[in-house]
């Protein structure tokens, strides 16, 4: 048997860093739970204000430890509040986390994604083409 796992993305942003910044409240911290952050590119696909406890975040699903969605530090957890509403300046968010969530890495190209769970295809490679 083997198998193909992905992410269905619903949408996607890029969020606010420690760079400069009119509001450093807004930047996402990696270094201890946060509870908002803003993007500097926003979703497009959602119709704000969003709210939702069925879908999770992702930033930088790509080590190891970031394999195991929904119960890993990459991911905002499923169940769990994210609310996307319009932030105060043009292409901007404002992602709110309920309860706050430490994501382990940053991304180097700031991406946030909002996904809906695995997707997984499985072949059974003994019953050939």
């Amino acid at each position: 048997m083997t198998a193909l796992e992905l992410l269905a993305t619903a949408d996607g942003a890029r969020y606010q860093d420690n760079g400069p910044l009119s509001n450093p409240a807004l930047a996402l911290d990696f270094t201890t739970a946060d509870a908002a952050f803003a993007t500097t590119v926003p979703f497009t696909q959602l119709t704000l204000p969003f709210s939702s406890s069925a879908y999770y975040l992702s930033i930088y699903n790509v080590a190891s430890p970031c394999q195991r969605l929904p119960d890993d530090e990459c991911h905002h957890p499923g169940g769990n509040t994210i609310t996307v509403s319009a932030g105060g300046a043009p292409n901007q968010n404002l992602v709110t986390l309920n309860p706050p969530f430490q994501f382990a890495y940053g991304s180097p190209e700031k991406r946030v994604y909002l996904v809906s769970g695995p997707v997984s295809y499985l072949c059974d490679t003994s019953a050939g083409p």
